[in-house]
């Protein structure tokens, strides 16, 4: 999808931070290659060069303090938004808001986790180009489920008996499985209209964007920030 992006479309990209993540804690702000996690994310953004704006979202000084020394603006969490269960879709509409009460109205919402650090200013381009050549509403990115295969999940019936989640429907060579995808929290992109109202970055004319299994690694614990290191420090 290398073609000349059409600068008139207005795209602002949400950042969304946390300090208190529960499975490793202060993931966005941990160090890879001397830098805190958080900023691979606001590089890409930046260099993508397709933002009229770049906003940080985020519950902490340091958070703050990282959007001034990259000439991007801040926007502090209010409380109701920084609890376990809130989403990054509920930040992303929460901002949105406030700027069009200010005047300011955006073509596309673009919402990169700093927790996907690997994904870059490519990646990012190409998602806006894919959505407008295919006319969509929505963008995921996504990797392919494999090896582990849901097709053969199991469940327990009780502590002792397990079964076949699909039962037998899938009960066949790995081979003649049907490809599946899983959306990988890289890049999401939406119309601002259709995410105002669905209120969800998945929807009716969805398209997706085919990362690379190293681009796919999302940070939640030890194991993935490993994972991350070893790429991005090579």
């Amino acid at each position: 999808y290398n073609i000349r992006i059409i600068m008139k479309t207005t795209c602002i990209c949400i950042i969304p931070s946390r300090s208190n993540s529960k499975r490793l804690k202060n993931k966005n702000f941990l160090k890879i290659g001397g830098k805190y996690v958080v900023n691979y994310t606001i590089e890409s953004a930046i260099q993508s060069k397709i933002f009229s704006k770049i906003i940080l979202s985020g519950d902490c000084k340091l958070a703050e303090d990282i959007a001034n020394q990259n000439n991007i603006d801040y926007s502090n969490r209010p409380k109701h938004l920084r609890g376990d269960y809130v989403s990054s879709t509920d930040v992303c509409l929460d901002i949105i808001q406030a700027l069009e009460d200010k005047d300011n109205y955006f073509d596309f919402c673009f919402c990169l986790q700093p927790s996907s650090p690997i994904r870059d200013h490519k990646d990012i381009k190409k998602s806006l180009n894919k959505i407008k050549l295919t006319k969509s509403n929505y963008l995921v990115s996504v990797s392919k489920i494999d090896p582990h295969y849901f097709h053969w999940a199991l469940k327990t019936e009780n502590k002792v008996n397990y079964r076949m989640y699909f039962k037998d429907k899938y009960m066949k060579e790995r081979l003649l499985l049907p490809t599946v995808y899983r959306p990988n929290g890289s890049i999401k992109v939406a119309k601002v209209k259709e995410l105002k109202k669905r209120k969800n970055f998945f929807g009716s004319k969805t398209t997706a964007l085919l990362l690379s299994p190293e681009k796919s690694i999302h940070i939640a614990d030890r194991f993935d920030y490993i994972m991350a290191k070893s790429f991005l420090e090579l």
